[in-house]
């Protein structure tokens, strides 16, 4: 290998030589021509002279050129045929493979997390040394030469005949096998496979593990052979974009096998954990088993284990082998055990309250009892507490269940998890009486179910978990509907690294967050924090005749909207919001977002103090701003401050009535405008001062000047030819008002 290398060195060196032997060729060559047309004398002796020197030079020029193609050729068959092998000999190898029935298989055991037993074995493809492929190598060779359906075919009959000569051990034990089901056996080999080895089928489990969706029909034939042969059915490499949500719910799998790249450092990534817990949660729901492939540390191990998987299958637990193992380690197994049994002790201290045909309950008194769970199971039941008193508990409501929820002077404590959660499906309503206190953290509402808080009580949320979750879902979780009805204060705190007030960190199934009365008070800070909304898009906030107040202190901070993504907000209450951070918008959205937002009435006071920020809008995006009423005014303080709109985005701004100001206190202000440069007027009082460069205009098209009036009649003229009505409102603030008329109105 070394001189090998070597000979691939010095090729540089000799292609050097070669330029400067063809050079001297070229040089020689010309010196003949030049001579024989000198008029000198004895010119035939320098043009003999030349014509030697110029046949050396070829003939060294020769010598090189076969030298070095020598040791082309013998560095390619080096390198291609001993460390890859030629394409021809890698084909043969393969249809030698098949022709032969050279397969080989290794076992990888996968364990039960409760009991250390092994329940299945995976059987791995291998070959012999005279072939020496991996397994996707003969894939990918199965793909071009199109025999993915002979690959099928010796997958069944072989482990099958492994099954077999092997039968006390799969009695018990099942066996994973990949099936390419893209390639599923015909009718005929199927049947001929059932008839010899039919006893066997209740213990196989076929892995699919195709890259593409497998077609309607092909998922009706698998079906259809599962139900007859009692074999049954793992979705494998669920989380690499090949197994997802879609064929989750189509192919109805018994196991569901995680694969190694969403496992790895699990125990340390939040993320990672919340996709794991939440599809723990789905197959619990479901009948399905989850298996976790790839375990290589113990950290993994213990972590998945607390997480409720039931299987696992990696190097951690046992390597590949020829042979089936029959036990695991007595280490491994001392492991699970000591495991199992903290998870035990955990369980033991989480004493469970269950409500049957209680019309009222007391936490306090559940809490002395050891209760730190309850759950509720009627559709009306009373929570009765006392100020003076904290319950150490935490509130349940089982999936699928509707009730009322009387809260009267509760005070609840929950150091871990929410203080209430609502289970799928779920309708619930908080009947607020008398003052109400949830710490600890706040109360989850999932997507699908919907919380309607009500009463003249009030409730307050202290939360200062690392979930940052005040109510709906945290910034992993999504969320459900959510109203507030009430006619007494709601007040949120939330103080985490990542903090939401009322809503959650998604929304795929366009939950409302619904505010309808009562008086709200939402706090958040921490590195990153939202108020109200949804933090990765698609937040859908109404906001009606209720009085809003929101103080939000992060680094990036959102009042009301969300961080990216769509936004859709319409509100007629009082909004009082307070912003200070970095990067800041009071109501609207980051990153290139986009959607509506739209002011109908009521009182807005927006107040931010940042470096780069906005009262109303986004920053690059697409958001629609329509204010038809009420009286805004945006103040800001710092260095790029934009009062409504978007510098950049192309959202459109349409004033329709209402009294509009801003006061921007900053380096760079800026007072209302967009990237298409154009406002839209119709009504309006706007004590606002435009830059030069925005065009102003009316929906007509018409450009608008400004225009001070004195009392509302002056915007009324009847004496053009194209009478032009226009609505604005008086405001003790201001002793005018400013509105925008085409030219032609007196």
């Amino acid at each position: 290998m070394r001189n090998k290398f070597q000979k691939f060195q010095d090729y540089h060196k000799r292609c050097t030589r070669i330029i400067v032997l063809l050079c001297l060729d070229f040089i020689f060559l010309s010196l003949v021509i030049i001579s024989t047309l000198l008029p000198i004398a004895n010119s035939h002796i320098l043009v003999l002279f030349f014509l030697i020197l110029s046949f050396i030079c070829l003939l060294l020029t020769a010598l090189n050129f076969r030298r070095n193609l020598a040791t082309v050729k013998d560095l390619e068959h080096y390198f291609l045929q001993n460390n890859y092998g030629s394409s021809t000999n890698r084909i043969n190898k393969f249809h030698k493979l098949l022709d032969q029935n050279l397969f080989e298989y290794h076992f990888q055991p996968i364990v039960d997390t409760k009991t250390g037993e092994i329940f299945a074995y995976e059987a791995l493809m291998r070959t012999p040394p005279e072939i020496d492929m991996m397994p996707v190598e003969i894939l990918e060779l199965a793909d071009r030469e199109n025999c993915f359906y002979d690959i099928e075919k010796f997958t069944f009959t072989n482990t099958l005949k492994i099954m077999k000569s092997y039968s006390d051990i799969f009695k018990t034990k099942k066996l994973f096998i990949n099936s390419i089901s893209s390639h599923q056996l015909t009718d005929a080999d199927f049947k001929d496979l059932f008839n010899e080895y039919g006893s066997l089928f209740s213990n196989l489990v076929m892995e699919i593990t195709e890259s593409t969706h497998i077609n309607e029909d092909g998922l009706n034939l698998l079906h259809k052979r599962l139900k007859q042969s009692h074999c049954q059915l793992a979705l494998d490499d669920y989380g690499t974009g090949y197994s997802n949500e879609s064929n989750l719910l189509n192919s109805i799998p018994n196991y569901v096998k995680i694969d190694r790249s969403i496992l790895r450092y699990i125990n340390i990534d939040a993320k990672k954990q919340h996709l794991v817990s939440n599809l723990v949660d789905f197959a619990i729901h479901n009948n399905i088993k989850i298996i976790a492939e790839g375990i290589e540390t113990q950290e993994e191990f213990e972590f998945v284990i607390n997480l409720g998987i039931d299987y696992i299958q990696g190097y951690y637990t046992a390597n590949p082998s020829p042979d089936l193992l029959e036990n695991m380690s007595a280490e491994l197994l001392t492991a699970l055990h000591d495991i199992n049994r903290k998870k035990y002790l955990e369980t033991m201290t989480n004493k469970i309250y269950e409500s049957v045909s209680d019309i009222t309950i007391s936490p306090v008194a559940l809490a002395l009892e050891m209760f730190s769970n309850i759950v509720i199971y009627e559709e009306e039941i009373t929570l009765l507490g006392n100020q003076g008193m904290v319950a150490s508990t935490s509130i349940h409501i089982p999936d699928n269940h509707n009730c009322l929820i009387t809260m009267d002077e509760i005070n609840i404590y929950c150091s871990e998890g929410p203080s209430i959660t609502i289970g799928n499906n779920c309708f619930v309503t908080l009947h607020l009486l008398g003052e109400n206190v949830l710490t600890g953290d706040g109360i989850r509402v999932p997507t699908g179910s919907s919380l309607t808080i009500i009463g003249d009580g009030n409730l307050t949320l202290q939360s200062s978990a690392r979930s940052g979750l005040g109510i709906g879902g945290s910034n992993l979780q999504s969320y459900g509907n959510i109203t507030i009805a009430s006619t007494g204060y709601i007040n949120v705190y939330n103080n985490a690294d990542i903090s939401i007030g009322i809503g959650g960190g998604m929304n795929p199934n366009n939950s409302l967050l619904h505010f309808i009365s009562g008086n709200i008070v939402v706090k958040t800070s921490g590195y990153q924090s939202l108020a109200i909304g949804s933090l990765n898009g698609n937040a859908m906030i109404e906001i009606n005749n209720c009085k809003l107040q929101i103080k939000s202190e992060s680094s990036k901070t959102i009042g009301i909207g969300s961080m990216s993504g769509l936004i859709d907000v319409k509100s007629s209450g009082d909004l009082d919001i307070k912003c200070e951070g970095r990067d800041v918008i009071a109501i609207g959205v980051f990153e290139e977002g986009k959607g509506t937002i739209l002011i109908n009435d009521g009182n807005v006071n927006l107040r931010i103090i940042t470096h780069a920020g906005v009262g109303i809008g986004s920053i690059d995006g697409n958001v629609a701003i329509h204010i038809t009423g009420g009286e805004m005014n945006v103040y800001g303080e710092g260095t790029n401050i934009v009062g409504i709109g978007d510098p950049t985005g192309k959202g459109e701004i349409i004033i329709s009535n209402g009294i509009i100001c801003t006061n921007l206190n900053a380096a760079h202000p800026i007072s209302i405008c967009n990237a298409l440069k154009k406002v839209i007027i119709d009504g309006g009082n706007v004590q606002v001062d435009f830059a030069e460069d925005i065009s102003l205009i009316n929906s007509i098209g018409i450009p608008l000047v400004s225009k001070l009036c004195t009392k509302t009649d002056d915007l009324i003229d009847n004496t053009t030819s194209y009478p032009y009505e226009y609505q604005a409102e008086y405001s003790d603030k201001y002793p005018f008002i400013r509105v925008y008329l085409p030219e032609y109105v007196s």
